[in-house]
């Protein structure tokens, strides 16, 4: 049987970055202006400088959107609001390599 790449994720054979990456591509998820510059100014790798309560807030414009419970469903996930934003924070780390 072959695996989901969401069990290939538990089991570390896909990582933390990569398989948040691909969902956040799947979305064409993009981080606006106003969040960008808070990333920017950042002093955290993983953004924890910036309250959840932001990151969550624009996780839940996804919570009845029909691609994004597709996207985690394609990878044998669950939509959850911790997905999204774990995808929005590689999302937002993918902007700022691009720049």
């Amino acid at each position: 049987m072959t695996k989901t790449e969401r069990q290939r994720y538990i089991d570390d054979e896909v990582t933390h970055d990569d398989y948040y990456a691909g969902i956040a591509r799947d979305l064409h998820l993009h981080i606006g202006v106003d969040l960008m510059t808070r990333v920017r100014k950042s002093k955290d790798k993983h953004f924890n400088d910036i309250p959840l309560s932001v990151w969550d807030n624009i996780g839940l414009c996804y919570l009845d959107d029909h691609a994004a419970r597709a996207a985690f469903k394609a990878r044998g996930d669950l939509w959850s609001r911790a997905g999204m934003v774990c995808a929005l924070k590689r999302q937002a780390k993918l902007q700022l390599d691009e720049e």
